[in-house]
């Protein structure tokens, strides 16, 4: 399933540049953080994603969209060294997992969001990224 290529992928990316992890103390998972995991982290999921198909029918390959961000609190600026660093990671990237090969990465576009909880706000501060995948 390409979905998991990507996701192994994403991850690989992520955890293999020492200065992400050290900015996250190596706090990054696929869909959600465990219940009280300590903040900031970076979390990814997968939005959407379409075949793209050729003569006959035949699945050439797949465009997923993933929403990569950190969440984290006290401000924006905090953050942003860290969604710079994912930016790095990712956008451009392309490169070989056990399970397939993914061809090309981009951005196609910056994601932020507050999420208040009580008094408190979180920051979300990443892109969506199209990744192409066999």
């Amino acid at each position: 399933m390409e979905l998991v290529t990507v996701a192994q992928w994403i991850y690989s990316q992520l955890t293999g540049r020492q200065d992400l992890m050290s900015l996250v103390n190596g706090r990054i998972f696929h869909e959600v953080a465990p219940l009280g995991t300590q903040y900031p982290v970076i979390v990814f999921q997968h939005q959407s994603g379409a075949d793209v198909n050729g003569t006959g029918c035949e699945r050439i390959m797949v465009r997923s969209t993933w929403l990569v961000r950190v969440i984290g609190k006290p401000s924006l600026v905090s953050l942003k060294p860290v969604a710079d660093l994912i930016d790095d990671c990712l956008h451009k990237g392309s490169g070989k997992t056990q399970s397939g090969e993914i061809f090309g990465c981009l951005r196609e576009a910056p994601f932020m969001m507050v999420e208040p909880d009580g008094d408190e706000k979180f920051i979300h501060l990443g892109g969506l990224y199209r990744i192409f995948v066999r």
